[in-house]
This record gives structure tokens, sequence and C-alpha cells, in this order.
């Protein structure tokens, strides 16, 4: 892990069972941004609460869950067979440089995921928010509850 020393002190993080977690011993504000080097295979599952901004590199995994509540941002690269993603309000997930074989995405609110999928699309939108995808899956199950979409990126 990188950052400046007295933002890593007032950090507790573990990683068990595939699951990531970061969380403050005391109020602190984050200046420099911090970097977390990890194993690939050691995730599997991450959320974001409130105005986070991740940016994963090089994933390498069987499957992926993201969870962001708020308005958190996330970028992804990699490849994944399955990636699961859950928005709620109006955060972003760019995964376009993400492979992945299937996709089962959900989006609460106003928040837009942009996917690259291959095999099978599930994905459901509640209120404005917007899926968005790249390559041309075999099956697509669409559901939308309001004025949200779910359409292909066109290249």
């Amino acid at each position: 892990m990188k950052g400046i020393n007295k933002e890593l002190d007032a950090l507790k993080y573990t990683c068990s069972n595939g699951k990531f977690e970061i969380n403050t011993k005391d109020a602190v504000v984050i200046e420099e941004g911090l970097i977390f080097e990890l194993a690939n295979g050691s995730v599997s599952s991450l959320t974001l609460n409130g105005a986070q901004t991740v940016d994963i590199t090089n994933l390498a995994a069987k499957s992926f869950t993201l969870v962001v509540n708020g308005a958190g941002t996330a970028n992804l690269f990699g490849r994944v067979d399955d990636f699961d993603v859950a928005l709620n309000g109006a955060a972003q997930v760019e995964a376009t440089l993400l492979e992945s074989q299937t996709g089962k995405i959900k989006v609460n609110g106003s928040g837009l995921v942009r996917l690259n999928v291959s095999s099978e699309l599930m994905g459901k939108v509640n209120g404005s928010g917007r899926i968005e995808y790249l390559g041309i899956p075999q099956t697509i199950d669409k559901k939308i509850n309001g004025s949200g979409s779910i359409s292909t990126i066109l290249e």
C-alpha cells in the first residue's frame, strides 16, 4: 500500500474471503489518494460508499461484484467471467475495458454503468439510470422502471 503516512495510519483495512474492506479509525481527509496492490484473484467483491473514486487495473477473476452507494466512481480494466454491479444513487462505472462473459447490472437512481459483455446481459434500471454495453451478447434481459435506458454503445 502506498500513500501519505498520516493517512495510512488512520486506515483500517482487511482482505478476507475475497472481500476487501477499507475503513478509517478516525475522521480523516485523504488528499493524495492511496494505492493498494493486491494479487489477482484475491478480491472478488468491492463496496464503495459515498463520493469515492477507485481505479482497478489488471483485474483477473472468475467473478467480481461491485456495489456503489452514493456518488462514487469506478473504472475497471481486465477480464472476468461474471461481472455483477449494483448502483444506488448517482454513481458511475466505466468498465468497457473490462472483458466479461456475463453481466448482471442493477441501477437504482440516476447512475450509469458502461460495460463490455459477450455472452449474457441481465440489466435492471429503476429511475433515470442508464446501462450501456459494448459487445453482442447472445442473451439480453432488460427491465426498466422509469425513464432509464439499456442500450448498446455504438463504436
